[in-house]
């Protein structure tokens, strides 16, 4: 069971969301990209400058094949 107080931060559960990769050079080298999610990110860059958007963790890497 989930404490309550943790609803509180971004990180408590796994979030779908689609979005556009604006980075992928994470700092801490982890395979992340920097996204700017749709729905909840503006598209316009003076609003939320791409430097101050999430890192987010990819589910699959890119070298993992879909279709054969």
């Amino acid at each position: 069971m989930i404490p309550e107080n943790f609803t509180e931060f971004y990180g408590d559960q796994i979030r779908w969301f689609t979005g556009i990769i604006v980075d992928i050079n994470d700092p801490l080298q982890m395979g992340r990209a920097q996204v700017r999610v749709y729905g909840v990110h503006s598209q316009d860059t003076n609003k939320i400058d791409d430097s101050e958007l999430p890192w987010a963790q990819v589910m699959a890497p890119i070298t993992q094949g879909g279709t054969g």
